[in-house]
């Protein structure tokens, strides 16, 4: 056999220029991943599946029972029993954190580790991005936005032992007032009123709003020293507008309370970026809770938590107990290589068109059926439209099982996220509460029956045109069928 004396072995196979070539080639995956290394910044346009699968691998076999010479004699040694659990976790089984905190850094898994490390920079810089410039720290975790939000109050908790309530605008959605309870707290429940202060529209009369009065009434009663936190919204259906953001921040900055923000799925929205923007300049927001999911196209299983106080953000990594799932914070990694920064920047543009697109469409639908459109001046992603003349139409339906069949049809034809708000004469009780018309997020609102949906980052063309060109067969069809009977 002929004795190989090149400095490279490719060499006495394929020669030296071919072995160059190739060697620049492969050179090339691993220059794009030590510049994503360097600048810490999700790469402007996409990376190929190639480049992402090397990216992967390199990072996969820095942990230790992905290399050959490995023998693990601990209880926990990253064995897999499935090649397909194996494959679709790229090897890396080891989690995030150790068994103190979800932040640590794993001597086994030193690949995972980087991952982790990696991934938070990519997500700082990207809200930098779009806007969010004065996000100072943050952490990915694996479970969705209600656990983030328990774990944000349990945090809030250990630095002020004794409050025992949370002052909460009320949201008609149960993740919202379950994490409050699950952390122990007691929810003082604000309900949102109906407030007109705009001159050039009289017919505003149907947004929900923050009762700016009632918070400043209710701190007083209690006392700033009982309360945790102020618990507001930027993440709601129509008729609801987000919380007044800037004016509870400020409030919170006057009385040094805690301000926790459920941003839920308004990182896409460019209005909740500059309403969050100006909140922390002139008051106060100490964390901030977005779902991966919802905003960057995602899985369900992730969220985020992030503020412009680092040392609060060190704390909340600090109190969360021992390793995670790492499988969440793999999606958004792998997601941001493979959109690309300006991809992710265009589809934020894009769904604002989309909602102005929506918007006009369904003014004229409303038009034909004699309904009024219910979109907040300050909800730029759900829209509302009223439905009284359709039930009107339909023989004045007066039970809810009745009006809420429309949703039902709205499903079986494959159309998702409708919703469908009647009056209820029964109220709906959460955690031992009680709630009047349960879903409107009001006791009382006027303009009960509606029908609200989302236009949400990665609406496509073809969704819009055919929900709109489906909802008024299936309206139709929902009014002839209920005169049959």
């Amino acid at each position: 056999m002929e004795k190989n004396n090149s400095q490279n072995p490719i060499e006495s196979f394929i020669g030296k220029s071919y072995s160059k070539i190739g060697s620049e080639l492969q050179n090339s995956h691993e220059k794009i991943f030590k510049n994503i290394l360097n600048m810490r910044s999700i790469p402007n346009e996409p990376l190929n599946q190639n480049t992402i699968n090397y990216i992967l691998n390199t990072i996969s076999n820095m942990d230790g029972n992905n290399s050959p010479n490995h023998i693990g004699i601990g209880e926990r040694e990253g064995r897999i029993i499935s090649n397909i659990v194996l494959n679709r976790n790229y090897g890396l089984v080891h989690g995030m954190g150790r068994s103190g905190n979800i932040n640590d850094l794993q001597p086994k898994a030193v690949g995972s580790s980087l991952l982790v490390q990696l991934t938070n920079s990519l997500t700082k810089n990207l809200l930098h991005s779009i806007g969010l410039n004065f996000i100072d720290n943050i952490i990915i975790l694996p479970f969705a936005t209600g656990m983030a939000l328990t774990l944000s109050f349990l945090t809030l908790r250990l630095l002020k032992p004794n409050a025992k309530y949370i002052i909460w605008s009320r949201i008609d959605q149960k993740t919202c007032f379950k994490c409050m309870i699950t952390s122990g707290f007691t929810p003082i429940i604000i309900n949102p009123i109906i407030i007109n202060n705009d001159n050039n529209n009289k017919e505003n009369d149907f947004e929900l709003k923050t009762d700016i009065e009632s918070f400043k009434s209710e701190i007083e009663k209690l006392g700033v020293n009982n309360i945790l936190c102020i618990f507001s919204t930027t993440s709601c259906f129509a008729p609801r507008a987000y919380d007044d953001i800037i004016k509870l921040s400020e409030i919170c900055k006057e009385k040094n309370i805690f301000h926790v923000v459920n941003n839920a799925y308004g990182i896409y929205c460019t209005k909740v970026v500059d309403i969050l923007n100006k909140s922390n300049k002139i008051g106060k927001i100490d964390l901030i809770i977005s779902s991966t999911d919802k905003n960057f196209m995602v899985p369900v299983g992730g969220s985020l938590i992030y503020s412009s106080n680092y040392d609060l953000i060190e704390k909340v990594k600090k109190n969360y107990p021992g390793r995670a799932s790492i499988s969440p914070l793999l999606d958004l990694f792998v997601t941001f290589l493979e959109s690309g920064k300006e991809k992710i920047k265009f589809l934020i543009k894009d769904r604002k068109e989309k909602y102005n697109f929506l918007c006009e469409k369904f003014k004229k639908i409303a038009e034909k059926y004699d309904e009024k459109m219910l979109i907040p001046k300050n909800n730029k992603i759900s829209i509302g439209i009223t439905l009284k003349n359709i039930v009107k139409k339909a023989g004045n339906l007066n039970e809810k099982k009745d009006i809420t069949e429309i949703g039902a049809m709205f499903f079986n034809r494959q159309i998702s996220g409708v919703r469908i708000i009647a009056r209820n004469e029964n109220e709906t009780e959460i955690s031992g509460y009680k709630f009047k018309n349960y879903g409107c997020s009001c006791d009382e609102y006027k303009y009960l029956p509606y029908m609200t949906f989302a236009c949400a980052i990665g609406i496509t063309n073809d969704e819009v045109e055919n929900f709109c060109k489906k909802f008024e067969k299936i309206i139709d069809e929902f009014i002839k069928n209920k005169n049959k009977k």
